[in-house]
C-alpha cells in the first residue's frame, strides 16, 4: 500500500526522481518516464521550431549527409571534425547539389 501511494502521488514522484533512493530502482518505468520529459523551459521553443521548420530541417539534414560524404574523401580524420563545423554553418546558403560541391571546395581551400 505504501509503494502504491508513493507511485501515484505527484509530489513524491519529483522527490524520488531527484534523490538517489531504493524506490527509484524498484520502479524503473516511472523513473524512466520522468527522466525522458524535457525541462519546461526548453519545451516551447523546441515544439515551435519543429512545427515551423520541418521542411527546412529535412533539407538541411540531406545536405549535411551529402556534405559529410564529400568531405570524408578530401580530409584526414583529424581535420574532418573542424571542417564539418564550417560546412554546417554554410548549409543554409546552399540550394542545389552544385552549390554543395562548390562550397565544399571553397572550404577545403580555407583549411589547406
Amino acid at each position: 500500500d505504501i509503494d502504491g501511494a508513493l507511485s501515484t502521488s505527484p509530489s513524491t514522484k519529483y522527490i524520488v526522481a531527484s534523490t538517489p533512493d531504493p524506490l527509484t530502482a524498484a520502479s524503473p518505468a516511472s523513473a524512466d518516464h520522468l527522466q525522458r520529459q524535457p525541462p519546461p523551459s526548453s519545451a516551447p521553443p523546441f515544439s515551435a521550431r519543429a512545427s515551423s521548420d520541418t521542411f527546412e530541417d529535412d533539407t538541411a539534414s540531406v545536405k549535411r549527409m551529402t556534405l559529410c560524404r564529400l568531405c570524408e574523401r578530401c580530409f584526414p580524420e583529424e581535420e574532418l571534425e573542424e571542417h564539418l563545423k564550417l560546412c554546417a554553418a554554410t548549409l543554409a546558403l546552399m540550394d542545389t547539389q552544385e552549390d554543395l560541391n562548390e562550397e565544399c571546395h571553397i572550404l577545403a581551400h580555407h583549411l589547406r
